[in-house]
């Protein structure tokens, strides 16, 4: 009798530890936590010999059409991921945020920190980003499309055979979002077709034009298994896809 008593408060201090333990291994998002991105990158390729891509240096004014064509010769474009950057922290996008615009802004963008993934927690503990910070969880891309001389002009801009791939074994949490002036297409490891146009609906690419389209990058704050015990069971990520042309209809 009396081991039994001695054994109880050290049995429910143990279970009490455990669940501390447990709470304070889970953490809904990492705010401060990040996840190994070197070696991951993104690859983009024109599925026709007159559709030139190029990658965008910094932001500012689009090339000439010419110098795209003149600059990539086998219409390829191989980019590391962020240009050297290392790590990823955990994001999500504000579910109302559905054009270029909106996710070209930090503060559509958010992360957050809780030991319950229920949506009413997280949204009380949700921090946005700025413009500071937005290259810390999000990994931005710019690319210019334009066609050769003498090529016909393109009606439509498509994402076709698009891949995004990790180590086995490892759960791969990355979402893509693939975004223009003419809309936005969100993929993620499931995804192996695509979809979106890079082009409105009447619009046309014609020579010596050139047009632009982003690819964001993040790790996916929403999915389940993101949490602080499990980040560096996270994998790391090669995206790739192509751009399909559509020709003008002729009669």
């Amino acid at each position: 009798m009396k081991m039994s008593k001695t054994l109880l408060p050290a049995l429910v201090m143990l279970l009490v530890s455990a669940v501390m333990l447990s709470t304070a291994s889970f953490a809904w998002f990492a705010m401060q936590d990040t996840v190994d991105a070197t070696g991951m990158n993104v690859s983009v390729k024109s599925d026709s010999l007159y559709l030139y891509i190029q990658a965008a240096a910094e932001e500012g004014d689009a090339p000439e059409a010419s110098a795209i064509v003149e600059g990539n010769k086998k219409s390829d474009v191989g980019v590391a991921l962020g240009g050297g950057n290392t790590s990823i922290k955990p994001a999500a996008i504000e579910t109302n945020k559905n054009s270029l615009e909106d996710l070209l802004d930090p503060e559509s963008w958010y992360t957050a920190r809780s030991a319950d993934p229920d949506e009413s927690a997280i949204s009380g503990n949700k921090t946005y980003l700025t413009t500071d910070n937005f290259g810390e969880y999000v990994v931005t891309y710019k690319f210019y499309v334009t066609i050769a001389k003498g090529s016909q002009n393109i009606s439509a801009l498509k994402i076709t055979n698009f891949s995004l791939t990790g180590d086995d074994g490892k759960f791969l949490p990355v979402n893509v979002v693939i975004a223009s002036e003419a809309g936005i297409e969100e993929f993620d490891s499931k995804d192996t077709a695509g979809a979106g146009n890079l082009l409105a609906s009447n619009d046309t690419l014609t020579v010596d034009e050139v047009v632009s389209f982003y690819v964001f990058v993040y790790y996916n704050g929403n999915d389940t298994n993101v949490t602080t015990n499990k980040l560096a069971q996270i994998s790391q990520a090669n995206i790739s896809f192509s751009v399909q042309a559509t020709p003008v209809a002729t009669d």
